[in-house]
């Protein structure tokens, strides 16, 4: 208690510190007077009656000092006063101050950056209700049966829901998006634990086959709800359309909740009961292989997630019986859990490498940014070497001078985080909206407190590395040594050699991140220039979805047809086809090979399939794909024509051998299972290899191309109608190819993009990573050269007398050129050295993110040293032609 009343007076007296101050000088004076008139009414003469109160009490202004020091907590007073006085003199030293604070706000704001990225991405839980108990069905996707099997034997966890997500045109008012909606089971809310911000959930009330008994109600996501109704508080009650189908909005979810997925949001929840509703015929509610959803399970508190794994494998077997399919292999292999308190991202499967590689980059930005900051100190400390020699002879402690100069330094590293936050945040969103090109991924990367902190814990991380060497040198002096230094050339002292190490360390870590940046934008430039195999700069792609049961299945190739022939009518189209599929879109359709002309094609699983797609005549030449052998398809390859099919080189050399492709006959189907083969088709061309898949780092695999009319199973109700421009202005075709098909029929749905944003969707990571790599590059380069350029224009001033004496003596203004460059020159080699070999050991570190480069390119190493040669020698320059033209006289006389 004594101990807790004595701090609570010490911090009471921070807080009334000149009141207190006038009551002790009052106090104070009062004593003195009452001594003093004691000691002259006892006949003492006035001035030995001063002396003697004076001798006995000492001054007012040491007793209050004293006092002070027992009354408030006396660190925190010098703490502050260090701070006010850091702070003047920043703003006595504006270049000083703006140059320390501009680097360390570039170093730390590349860091936070990243690190908001990182942390939303790959660190953070879902914002749901006891995430680590969250657990998901390991595997790709899930049945709807499966999961109903699941659901009933739920009861053995805490719980079980799932979802599915979905694209669907949705209609507020009179205004009609695309939205990224979710189809989620009755529990699902519930399961996560997520309340609504108005409203209520979806419940198993709701989750009925066609609606429950409230019809088809949906949950709006916050952003949607501010978006399509302006954040309305009525909107509970109103109608939404989705498809064609009415809905009821029952809720509205908090901004906190984006969903299941790290990286997508939703904008509407409906139930599964209502898919069939959107989707008619298609449904995939008794789809026993349209595998299309996802799982999640709650554990119970006492369960582990080995527990959960071994309950769902005794289920397995009457899971299996219940939804089993044609397939021997069907759900054979063990079911597992995963953790997924993190929620489910293709983002963070996709960027996870790249953004712990750009995490490294961005900290050794940060190193250079410190070296480059502790080089300012120490020239600055340099320059006030007096001042503390006289402070130390005043009788200030060593630890005191030291205290301030590193709070001085703190104060600079805190702004610059507070000037990093910004930036931070700045380029945080750009990276963002970089990560894809058709579908911006959500990710909210705003200001927070987990940023704010990660800030202000690098700022306390680095500044005892660049502020206590500096801080330490600076009040190694005696006053002597520092008054007689005034004026005085010094070749070679300890502060000069100890900046040159840090110099030589900026340029060593400068290269490797060039060398880096070179490796990444490296393989980026060879991914983008590889022949893709088809011309996409001229092409434009309208996805058409028809709506559900809206066009019966006999007159779909009909209206597939009309639109085609509506497109062709645009001004300034060339071509146009049709496609189950456009290449590089993301989709994918595989089948495997049987046989060819009879012949097994031998290979196990992955070894027999091939890339499919059904393509109308004109496919391949709207693509601008070459025809090597026999002929394209044309009208009469109709659907009771003889089955023909197309393939890709590729294909020939896996599956056909030597001799000519065309007129041999191919079955699909599984090995073993009779009920699954095709009839044979005739091959009648062969088309060069071209990309089909989005992952631009594969070779061209076997495809097989066959008519669009010829496609097996139900008609499709979604088409990729190929537009090839004339000339070179696909994008221009966009909007009027888009309104010409929205006038066409209002049963379809469009979306119409250039082919050209595939291709860029495609290489966003690489593009992203080699943009970011790079900048990371520039800057480190820029910070290694403004270092070399300091150290450079310091040493040339500490010697100027000695340059002077030399060119008095005789040199000529060339020999003191080459004595200043040659020392550069030692530290660039030295440098690039280090370098280079650090580059060859963190290059390991990027292999995953490289194509057709490996670690050790020679010429990447040699440009690297070749561009950091040249800065250097540039930076180096400047300095080493002043010294060339120092006057003797002024220098000597100076």
């Amino acid at each position: 208690m004594k101990r807790l009343r004595v701090l609570s007076i010490r911090i009471a007296g921070l807080f009334a510190r000149r009141s207190h101050d006038a009551e002790l000088r009052e106090e104070l004076e009062s004593l003195a007077a009452l001594q003093f008139e004691e000691h002259v009414a006892a006949g003492v003469p006035p001035d030995e009656a001063r002396r003697r109160v004076h001798a006995r009490a000492g001054s007012v202004t040491a007793v209050q000092e004293a006092v002070r020091e027992q009354r408030r907590l006396a660190w925190v007073e010098h703490l502050a006063r260090d701070a006010a006085h850091g702070l003047r003199l920043l703003r006595r030293n504006p270049v000083f101050a703006a140059t320390a604070v501009l680097s360390l706000a570039l170093g730390i704001g590349a860091n936070a950056a990243i690190f908001s990225i990182v942390d939303h991405l790959l660190l953070r839980s879902l914002p749901v209700a006891h995430a680590d108990r969250l657990l998901l069905l390991d595997g790709d996707s899930w049945t709807y049966p499966i999961w109903e099997q699941i659901r009933e034997r739920a009861d053995q966890f805490d719980g079980a829901a799932a979802w599915a997500a979905d694209e669907q045109v949705t209609r507020a008012g009179d205004i009609a998006t695309r939205e990224p909606n979710l189809f989620v089971s009755g529990e699902f809310f519930d399961v996560l634990g997520v309340s609504p911000q108005l409203g209520r959930a979806v419940t198993m009330a709701d989750d009925r086959r066609r609606g429950g008994t409230h019809g088809p109600v949906a949950v709006l996501s916050h952003a949607y709800w501010e978006r399509a109704f302006g954040g309305d508080p009525e909107v509970l009650g109103r109608t939404i359309t989705i498809g064609r189908v009415p809905f009821t909005i029952v809720g509205v979810m908090p901004r906190s909740f984006f969903g299941p997925e790290v990286g997508r949001s939703f904008s509407v929840a409906i139930p599964f009961g209502t898919e069939p509703l959107l989707r008619g015929s298609g449904s995939l509610l008794d789809e026993r292989r349209g595998w299309w959803l996802s799982v999640a399970i709650r554990r119970k508190p006492t369960q582990t997630p080995a527990d959960v794994g071994a309950v769902l494998r005794q289920m397995q077997p009457a899971i299996r019986e219940a939804t089993r399919t044609p397939n021997p292999d069907y759900l054979q292999a063990p079911l597992g859990v995963v953790e997924a308190s993190q929620g489910q991202s293709p983002l963070r499967r996709r960027y996870r490498d790249a953004l712990w590689v750009l995490m490294g980059a961005a900290t050794v930005v940060l190193l250079v940014t410190c070296a480059n900051v502790a080089n300012l100190l120490l020239a600055r400390g340099n320059s006030r070497r007096a001042e503390m020699s006289l402070r130390l002879a005043l009788g200030a402690s060593r630890r005191r001078l030291v205290q301030q100069l590193v709070i001085e330094s703190t104060m600079v590293s805190l702004l610059g985080a507070g000037l990093g936050l910004v930036f931070a945040v700045w380029v945080a969103r750009i990276i963002v909206s970089q990560l894809s090109t058709v579908a911006t991924p959500v990710l909210d990367v705003a200001l927070d407190w987990r940023l704010v902190g990660f800030a202000v814990a690098v700022a306390g991380v680095v500044t005892p590395l660049f502020a206590l060497v500096p801080a330490l040198r600076a009040t190694r002096c005696a006053p002597d040594e520092a008054m007689k230094e005034q004026g005085r050339a010094v070749a070679g002292d300890r502060s000069q050699a100890l900046g040159q190490v840090l110099v030589l360390g900026q340029i060593a870590l400068s290269l490797t991140l060039v060398v880096l940046a070179g490796l990444l934008v490296g393989t980026f430039t060879k991914l983008a220039t590889r022949p893709l195999g088809l011309d996409s700069r001229r092409v434009v792609v309208a996805d058409v979805t028809l709506q559900p049961d809206s066009v019966p299945e006999a007159e779909r190739a009909v209206l597939f047809e009309r639109l085609r022939q509506e497109v062709s009518q645009v001004p300034g189209v060339d071509s146009v086809a049709l496609a189950a599929l456009a290449p590089i879109s993301g989709r994918g359709w595989n089948t495997a090979i049987l046989d060819v002309d009879g012949a097994d094609v031998g290979g196990e699983g992955r070894e027999r399939m091939a890339w499919a797609n059904g393509v109308s005549d004109g496919f391949f030449a709207t693509y601008g794909m070459t025809l090597r052998q026999g002929r394209d398809f044309t009208p009469a390859d109709a659907a009771d024509a003889p089955k023909v099919m197309i393939v890709n080189e590729a294909f020939v050399r896996r599956f056909v051998g030597v001799g000519s492709a065309l007129g041999r006959r191919v079955r699909e189907g599984l090995v073993g299972q009779p009920e699954t083969y095709s009839e044979g088709r005739e091959i009648v061309g062969v088309v060069a290899d071209a990309a089909y898949h989005r992952d631009l780092r594969r070779q061209v695999d076997p495809t097989v191309f066959i008519p669009f009319t010829q496609t097996e199973g139900a008609a499709p109700t979604f088409v990729a109608i190929s537009v090839r421009a004339r000339g070179d202005g696909a994008a221009a075709l966009v909007a009027p190819i888009a309104a010409r098909l929205d006038r066409a029929d209002p049963r379809i749905t469009t979306r119409v993009v250039a082919h050209q944003s595939y291709v860029q969707m495609a290489l966003a990571q690489e593009r992203l990573v080699a943009t970011v790599a790079g900048l990371f590059g520039g800057l480190a380069l820029l910070l290694a050269v403004v270092g070399l350029y300091g150290v450079a224009a310091y040493t040339v001033s500490r010697r100027r007398s000695e340059i002077g004496v030399r060119l008095a003596l005789g040199a000529t203004p060339q020999r003191v050129l080459g004595l200043v460059l040659r020392r550069i020159a030692v530290l660039v080699v030295l440098g690039i050295g280090a370098g280079l070999a650090m580059s060859l050991w963190a290059g390991k570190a990027v292999r995953v993110l490289l194509h057709g480069l490996e670690p050790s390119d020679p010429g990447t190493l040699a440009g690297a040293a070749a561009i950091l040669t040249l800065t250097a020698g540039i930076a180096g320059a400047l300095p080493a032609w002043r010294a060339a033209r120092t006057n003797p006289a002024v220098a000597l006389r100076d």
